[in-house]
């Protein structure tokens, strides 16, 4: 027997652009069309959970309801990737202390710029990838605060 959720919604195009627009303006968060059915998916799993029946109403509620700003935090937490590890993207951390930071240190060496360099850890959820670049500038010699910084931040309150 086959299975027919009858209750799927189906998002106009027009709405798939408004939420796509809406998520964009506030976060800088970009969903291109590929994305869209991760986008549908995730947007339909968050009206489930408040109870809404339809798209328009949810953007609606979004845009101005009593609860807009809380809910467009919930609904970028349902919309983000929340994946953090050890050691993420290897080949780039391996580039950052072979190549850049040396490049770096020697570039405010020659400008006499004292301070550290700065690393952003951006989207980096629960923390794994900034205590990596720390312990990987441990082991190569840098010492935090004097030669290193590094920031970490995440859009997901999650």
């Amino acid at each position: 027997m086959l299975f027919e959720d009858s209750n799927k919604l189906d998002m106009s195009d027009a709405e798939y652009r408004m939420f796509c627009e809406l998520v964009e303006n506030h976060c800088g968060l970009h969903f291109s069309n590929d994305s869209r059915f991760l986008v549908e998916k995730r947007l339909a799993r968050r009206m489930a959970k408040i109870e809404m029946t339809s798209f328009a109403s949810y953007y609606y509620e979004l845009k101005s309801g009593g609860s807009g700003d809380e809910e467009l935090a919930n609904l970028i937490d349902e919309l983000t990737t929340n994946e953090t590890y050890f050691f993420r993207e290897r080949k780039q951390l391996q580039a950052l202390f072979e190549e850049i930071m040396p490049e770096m240190l020697e570039i405010r060496k020659a400008n006499k710029q004292p301070g550290p360099v700065s690393v952003w850890s951006a989207g980096c959820s629960s923390g794994e990838e900034p205590y990596t670049v720390v312990q990987l500038a441990l082991e190569a010699g840098y010492e935090p605060g004097r030669d290193i910084r590094v920031y970490a931040s995440d859009i997901s309150r999650s």
